[in-house]
């Protein structure tokens, strides 16, 4: 199984460009590396050109998606527009996760030694979106969600 040690709030759907599907399970889990990885790494090795990356939350009705050919976002199946490149203009997905965790640590002021460490909160927000390179000029785009 992958190093995922939280619940995941968001799985990511994927809509490759000759009409297969690929979802997320829960676990976080690759089918190509069991054990060893995240399912994001079966769609990296894939050998599939992804059309449209989709984050849906678990537990609700929450999702964000972009589509790579379009460089159109989508949130909660409103299309949500930035300054687009020309299209059509195959892009590179970008998808991560950021984690924030809180803690609240005492240290002995003379020495430095951690004397109390107490974990507080740990918040994820994922992201997705996308890069080209045009004319030696990098553009990204993403959005995130919490």
């Amino acid at each position: 199984m992958s190093e995922t040690n939280f619940t995941l709030k968001y799985l990511f759907h994927v809509e490759y460009i000759d009409g297969t599907k690929f979802e997320q399970p829960q676990d976080d889990d690759s089918k190509l590396k069991p054990g060893e990885t995240s399912a994001f790494y079966d769609v990296l090795n894939s050998d599939k050109t992804v059309r449209k990356f989709t984050l849906k939350e678990v537990k609700g009705k929450k999702s964000i998606s972009v589509d790579l050919f379009s460089g159109e976002f989508e949130v909660n199946g409103i299309p949500i527009y930035t300054d687009l490149l020309p299209y059509p203009l195959k892009r590179d997905l970008i998808f991560y996760r950021q984690h924030q965790h809180d803690t609240q640590a005492t240290y002995e002021l003379k020495t430095g030694e951690l004397i109390k460490n107490i974990p507080g909160d740990h918040r994820v927000r994922y992201f997705v979106g996308w890069q080209v390179n045009v004319g030696g000029k990098n553009y990204q785009q993403k959005i995130g969600v919490d």
